[in-house]
């Protein structure tokens, strides 16, 4: 069955570049409110710019392509040896439910793993617009792991997710 013209996606998942960045950037805007834009955008732009240099900006960005449209993006970013946090994942709204955020979570997980990274982790809200997006976490094997209280304002909580996808190792 089709849904909004688009039957489930296979996805061409590539690093975030330079020509894809306008699109990405689009898509955090439309996905996240005007506060993170800003953020978005700065993050992104920089590790655009530290790209092909020297610089470990200690992030990761990708992008996944239907055709030739941006249909998500997804980053890593690395904290310490052993975590990263999930950052600026987002789904294009008419790619959503045909499988792009499961396989963009797989691909940053897989990537993930190859750097020796232990915990994944990631940001999400309690409204009930993010209530698709807390069941793919949740399916995915994600765990909640705190709440903050209002924090980006009145009931509109912060959760934080966990997941391990490496055994952790003692090395005293």
């Amino acid at each position: 069955m089709k849904t909004s013209g688009i039957e489930r996606a296979a996805p061409n998942i590539i690093p975030l570049g330079t020509r894809e960045l306008p699109a990405a950037l689009k898509l955090v805007k439309d996905v996240f409110n005007a506060a993170d834009e800003d953020k978005a955008v700065n993050e992104l732009t920089i590790y655009i710019k530290a790209k092909g240099t020297r610089v470990d900006y200690g992030h990761d960005y990708w992008v996944a392509k239907v055709g030739r449209r941006t249909a998500g993006v997804i980053g890593l970013e690395y904290v310490g040896k052993n975590a990263a946090w999930l950052s600026w994942f987002a789904v294009r709204k008419e790619y959503r439910g045909k499988g792009i955020g499961w396989q963009l979570l797989s691909f940053a997980t897989k990537h993930a793993e190859k750097k020796g990274i232990r915990t994944l982790s990631i940001e999400c809200g309690t409204l009930p617009m993010f209530a698709k997006a807390n069941k793919l976490y949740d399916e995915f094997g994600f765990k909640d792991k705190f709440t903050i209280d209002d924090f980006w304002a009145h009931n509109d909580d912060l959760l934080v997710k966990s997941k391990r996808i490496l055994p952790h190792t003692h090395t005293r």
